[in-house]
Parts: C-alpha cells; sequence; structure tokens
C-alpha cells in the first residue's frame, strides 16, 4: 500500500488536524512566506501559482457560479480567461524547466503541492480552451506543452501518489490535445512530438520505485520514533505494532527496510530487462517478501508498495504518449498530402507503429471527421484518443 497511501487514509478518515500539524513545517508555507521563489527550485514556482490563483481566487472566477435560483454568474469571456490566467502560467513555465527538489526524510513536505497541483492542470485547460476560442493556436499549443510538462515533472516526483497525480495532470494535456490536435500549428506539432519522446527517454517509474520504497523504510522509523500522526499510528495498532518495545520495533523496521527495498531491486530489474507487455505480469509473480520477526510481517503485510500497480499505471502511461505522438504524426502527414493515410505505417513507418505494451501493431481506424489510434494492451479496454473535426467553430 504504502506510506503515503496510509496519509491519504488519515485524511479520509478525517485526521484533518493531524494534517494541519503536518503543513505547518511545509514547503507550501515557507514558499508563500517569500517575497517571490528563490529560483534555485522549480517546485517553488509551481508552489508560487497555486499561491497566485488561490489569492486571486482566479479557478472560483473561471467557473459558473451557482445559487438557489439557478445560474448567478456566467463563466468569463475567453480574453478574462486568459488574462485571469496569464501570471500564473508564466510561473508554471519557469517552475517546469527546472529540478524540483523534494525532502523525501519527510513525507509531510509533499502534502500541500500534491493536493493542489491538479488545479493548475485545470486552470491552464481553461486557458487553453479560450486560446482557441480566440484564434490563437500556437498560444494553446504553447500552454498544453507546459501542462503536459507539469504532469511529466509530477510523475517524476517521490511517491506513488505524486506519480499518479502526475498522470493525471497529463491526461488533462493529453484531453486537451484531443479536442485540440487538428487546430494546431505544424510547429506545435513538432514540439509535441519531442515532447512526447523526451518523456519515454526517461522511464520515470523506476525513480517512482526507489523513491517510494526510501519514503515508505525512512517514513515509518520516523512515525515509530516521533509518532507524528496519530491516526497513522492507530492503524498501526491494529496489528499491535505498537505495543513492541522500541529494540522489537526498530529489529521490526530494519528488517522490513531490508525486505522491501529487496523486492524493488527485482521491479527495477523487470522495467530495465523486460518489455512493457510482461512489466506487470512478471511484477505480479514476486510475493511478499519473507521476514522472520512479527513485527516484520505486520509492516510488510500493511505497507509494502503495490508495484505491479505501479508498473501497470506506468506501462498505460507510456502508452497514451506513443498514441499522442502517433496522432502528431498522423496529423502532420495529413497536412503533407492533403489526406489521411490508409494505414498507420503508411505515416510512421513499421517501427513506429509497433506497440510495445500489446506485443502488436497499434490500431488506426479512420473515421467521419478524423481518425482514432488506440492500443490492445489493457484488458478493461482501448489505450487510446480520437480525433476528429473540431465542432465548435473548428474546420
Amino acid at each position: 500500500m504504502g506510506l503515503i497511501s496510509a496519509v491519504v487514509l488519515t485524511l479520509v478518515a478525517g485526521q484533518n488536524r493531524d494534517i494541519q500539524q503536518m503543513l505547518d513545517g511545509s514547503l507550501w508555507k515557507n514558499t508563500i512566506g517569500l517575497e517571490r521563489p528563490s529560483g534555485k527550485n522549480g517546485l517553488e514556482e509551481i508552489v508560487w501559482a497555486v499561491h497566485i490563483l488561490e489569492r486571486d481566487q482566479v479557478d472560483k472566477k473561471l467557473l459558473p457560479h451557482y445559487g438557489p435560483d439557478g445560474l448567478v454568474e456566467p463563466s468569463p469571456d475567453p480574453s478574462s480567461i486568459v488574462r485571469l490566467t496569464d501570471e500564473a502560467a508564466s510561473w508554471i513555465e519557469a517552475g517546469v524547466r527546472k529540478d524540483w527538489v523534494f525532502d523525501i526524510g519527510g513525507y509531510e513536505t509533499l502534502m500541500p503541492h500534491l493536493s493542489k497541483t491538479k488545479m493548475l492542470a485545470k486552470v491552464l485547460s481553461q486557458r487553453t480552451a479560450a486560446q482557441f476560442e480566440l484564434g490563437l493556436p500556437r498560444e494553446a499549443g504553447r500552454t498544453i506543452r507546459v501542462s503536459f510538462a507539469l504532469g511529466v515533472r509530477q510523475g517524476h516526483g517521490s511517491s506513488l501518489i505524486q506519480y499518479l497525480v502526475g498522470t493525471a495532470i497529463t491526461n488533462i494535456a493529453i484531453a486537451d490535445c484531443e479536442s485540440g490536435l487538428r487546430r494546431l500549428p505544424v510547429s506545435e506539432l513538432h514540439a509535441l512530438i519531442n515532447t512526447c519522446e523526451e518523456a519515454l527517454a526517461n522511464p520515470a517509474i523506476i525513480e517512482t520505485i526507489r523513491s517510494e520504497t526510501e519514503l515508505t523504510a525512512s517514513g515509518i522509523i520516523k512515525l515509530l520514533n516521533e509518532g507524528s500522526n496519530e491516526g497513522i499510528k492507530q492503524f498501526l495498532d491494529i496489528d499491535s505494532l505498537g505495543k513492541m518495545t522500541k529494540q522489537q520495533q526498530e529489529q521490526a523496521v530494519r528488517e522490513f527496510g531490508a525486505a522491501v527495498r529487496s523486492m524493488a531491486a527485482m521491479q527495477i530489474k523487470i522495467v530495465q530487462t523486460l518489455p512493457e507487455k510482461q512489466w506487470a505480469i512478471e511484477a505480479a509473480k514476486i510475493g511478499l517478501p519473507k521476514t522472520t520477526s512479527p513485527g516484520a510481517r505486520t509492516l510488510v503485510n500493511v505497507l509494502t508498495p503495490s508495484y505491479s500497480a505501479f508498473l501497470r499505471s506506468a506501462a498505460i502511461r507510456r502508452t497514451y504518449f506513443r498514441v499522442l505522438r502517433l496522432s502528431a504524426k498522423v496529423r502532420l502527414w495529413e497536412l503533407d498530402n492533403g489526406r489521411l493515410p490508409e494505414t498507420l505505417v503508411e505515416a510512421v513507418g513499421k517501427k513506429d507503429a509497433f506497440d510495445p505494451h500489446a506485443g502488436e501493431s497499434f490500431v488506426y481506424v479512420k473515421e467521419s471527421g478524423g481518425f482514432r489510434i488506440f492500443s490492445t494492451a489493457d484488458s478493461k479496454g482501448e489505450i487510446g484518443l480520437k480525433f476528429r473535426s473540431y465542432d465548435r467553430g473548428g474546420e
């Protein structure tokens, strides 16, 4: 499940007072206490952008306000949306160009921005739609790339939750591409292809596995030594871990740390040596690590990260990157030839048309007004996007 997941469970259980105590010394508080970000850590710019939006209540101004008698205040016009989001967008763009520094020794430093960065993606999505509406496709493409970079950077963070938040942000950017791809100029299509290729070149899941493992192993030491979150401590007490002597707890924690690190190394080897088609399958074959002390078994059963879920999510995420890259290439081919290709291979070649997640070619289907590309890798349904002529004032 992982330590961060336990923190989220605590939130759901209503332990707001404990969480607020954790936030008191956080990056969020430290950053908004500055006159402006220092420029040394890109995460500061991201937190600063959140602060600007919250200070000016921009996210509320972008949405219709409904009262007891219905609509009270309509959404602003596209020009107002662009104006309202200008300052925040500039800070987000600055932040995604730099490294983000996290203190994985203290998971509480992650919580403020984990709960807020998805708002940034929603605001950027509103900005993208407004720019398309104003006939500014180049600017809309740039905003999409900033949102995309925000999700990718978030996905290279220090926990599974952070990786999943990054995936959600990336999906918002991809949805904006889905509705606006056929409006993007050639330069933005090429830039989008480059963005996808950069994301594919660095398998963020390896960093996530390492970081989540260390976060879990070191975080449990902090919990037991400091008792910093009573909600989680009570959660662990269910299996009597909290009733052990200090020496027994320390032994259990050491054994748990060694076990979970060994398991993580096996998962990383899967990513490094096997095709994506086999990631989740092989990860699921690795059982929970064996331990000798009852306390260590408790920790293993409760807190071992769900590595197979990591790898399934990672493979799907990378498949979306490939689908988006292929879709941009098909659109470029269409612009060059005045028609859609009859097959995917015709536009991108046999190598790019192959889907390593499914172990076969991506499926390409021409439809009225557009096309769709998808993967058959996931048993729960297609992994893909649809690109059609824009219905609202588009082509």
